[in-house]
């Protein structure tokens, strides 16, 4: 801004009122965004199967990842992740997960869960 010039506010507001309001209505919009972001495990879980129906892995990854956080152990959702895992090529991973759910439960039928740990190995 040249030295001549004035700053432009609108009628019967000084500047740093119209700064105040600024910096509150920023952060108003960071806590609603945050608080946005809040989801329950039922709300991950949804999302994820979607995704995973969808063929959308890496979203399907995610937010498999973010239920298992809060809900851990639920040997779909862990097969799940390693099949998200395999079909976005990391196969070691996919393994792992694929492995680790056949040892905590021998007795599964789970087709999806033999299909892909053969082609991991």
């Amino acid at each position: 801004m040249n030295m001549n010039q004035k700053k432009v506010v609108p009628c019967g507001t000084s500047a740093s009122h119209f700064q105040q309001r600024a910096w509150l209505l920023l952060l108003l919009c960071v806590a609603l965004a945050s608080t946005a972001r809040s989801q329950t495990p039922a709300e991950f879980r949804k999302a994820a199967d979607v995704a995973y129906h969808n063929s959308q892995w890496a979203e399907a990854l995610t937010n498999y990842a973010q239920y298992q956080e809060v809900k851990p152990g639920e040997a779909e959702v862990l097969t799940r992740l390693g099949i998200c895992h395999y079909q976005l090529r990391q196969g070691e991973k996919a393994q792992q997960f694929l492995e680790f759910v056949l040892g905590k439960n021998p007795e599964s039928k789970d087709a999806d869960l033999f299909y892909y740990l053969g082609r991991t190995l």
